[in-house]
């Protein structure tokens, strides 16, 4: 992921340095990393979420470079890194977007993309505004 895909991610995220729960219910801490079950719930370093993320990002960026069989641009494969960052693998992976865009249809990514703006079975005007920032970067 880029620099600018990176802050573009980090500002979307918000930065807590004590465990909380995301709109979806998950407990999160620093950028938008993610627990499995219950953290402790204590301070959190920049330092240490600067790590997690990095971890995250990393993973994100994989499942974007293993699942994806077209050429990406360095813009579209951030916008993809961010959307999986958001959304999780498991779900990228399954998703009509994957599917529609390995059939070499780029056209029909944003209209994809915009179709993730839920958590918690509501619109989120925050993932509207983000996928809304992720379909620019796809089209830059």
């Amino acid at each position: 992921m880029t620099a600018k895909g990176l802050a573009m991610l980090k500002r979307f995220e918000g930065f807590r340095s004590i465990p909380y729960r995301d709109p979806a219910g998950f407990w999160t801490v620093g950028w938008g990393h993610k627990f499995e079950g219950r953290p402790p719930l204590r301070f959190y370093s920049e330092t240490a979420c600067e790590d997690m993320l990095a971890a995250d990002v990393a993973e994100a960026a994989r499942t974007v470079t293993e699942a994806v069989t077209v050429p990406l641009s360095e813009t579209q494969c951030d916008a993809l890194t961010d959307f999986v960052f958001n959304l999780g693998s498991t779900a990228f992976e399954e998703s009509t977007l994957l599917r529609l865009l390995n059939a070499g249809r780029y056209d029909a990514v944003p209209g994809q993309l915009r179709r993730w703006v839920h958590a918690g079975g509501r619109v989120l005007q925050g993932l509207v505004e983000r996928r809304a920032a992720e379909i620019t970067l796809w089209t830059a």
